[in-house]
């Protein structure tokens, strides 16, 4: 499972794996990425397999507070970028 991501430097899109060795950068300019990945059942594991620190953001579609504090969740990805990885986790299926 992947994702895409802009880089805030140089602004190349980056397909972001859900684990990785280290941590990732971009593939032109070398800036630290926001890794925030999904995860379910069958990939948890691997997605919080890793060096970093790592927030797990236990949300649900139907979840009010859920919704309102996903920015924050992501904004703290991408000025942590490097230094902590943020697994997202839908409860209602998982």
């Amino acid at each position: 499972m992947s994702a895409i991501t802009t880089c805030p430097a140089c602004g190349t899109k980056n397909r972001l794996p859900s684990s990785v060795k280290g941590r990732p950068r971009c593939a032109k300019c070398h800036a630290d990425l926001a890794w925030s990945v999904d995860a379910d059942d069958t990939t948890f594991d691997d997605a919080i397999e890793t060096k970093l620190p790592v927030l797990v953001d236990l949300w649900a579609p139907w979840c009010g507070p859920c919704r309102m504090v996903s920015p924050a969740v992501q904004q703290l990805a991408e000025e942590l970028a490097g230094e902590l990885k943020v697994v997202k986790v839908n409860v209602d299926e998982s």
